[in-house]
């Protein structure tokens, strides 16, 4: 007995059908993921090893900016086809000051931030499973990159229960 294409075709298709339905009753076994939000930015905020962390941020961004405006400007400049070769060398020097001040304040920011981050897990991880979470997002990232689009904040958002839980 040999097997048309049209057979094999049919006996595939049952296969996958089979195979579907299976999967959906193991699927419905599992029970559904709870999603929850947070807004870290809040968080960050609310609690002193935050609000330090966000003073040294907004101190760097002070220091840093009038660098960068001088590096924008000298590159304006030279891609305006007015430059000299001292603009040119002025550039350089004013990237490489950039640069080093910029690596200065990452250096500073991420050891400000590691307890920062440090708090906020330790207060999620207390809260999520409390409250049945398994899963927990940013707020800011998911709503940015367009991960999420529809979340009902009420039911979703855990930011104040972690803003409590960090500041105990």
């Amino acid at each position: 007995m040999t097997l048309s294409k049209l057979d094999v075709t049919k006996l595939s298709l049952s296969l996958l059908a089979v195979g579907a339905l299976l999967s959906l009753h193991l699927d419905a076994q599992n029970p559904p993921q709870k999603v929850g939000f947070v807004d870290v930015q809040k968080v960050i905020a609310s609690f002193s090893q935050g609000k330090k962390f966000n003073t040294l941020d907004s101190q760097a961004q002070a220091a840093l900016a009038p660098l960068k405006k001088q590096v924008t400007a000298l590159q304006a400049k030279i891609q305006g086809g007015q430059a000299t070769a001292q603009d040119q060398q002025n550039l350089n020097t004013a990237i490489s000051t950039y640069q080093t001040a910029l690596k200065k304040w990452q250096a500073k920011l991420n050891a400000a931030y590691a307890p920062v981050a440090k708090a906020i897990d330790k207060a999620v991880r207390a809260v999520a499973p409390q409250q049945g979470f398994s899963i927990i997002m940013n707020a800011d990232i998911a709503a940015s990159s367009h991960l999420v689009i529809y979340a009902n904040s009420q039911s979703t958002d855990l930011t104040q229960a972690v803003i409590s839980q960090v500041n105990k």
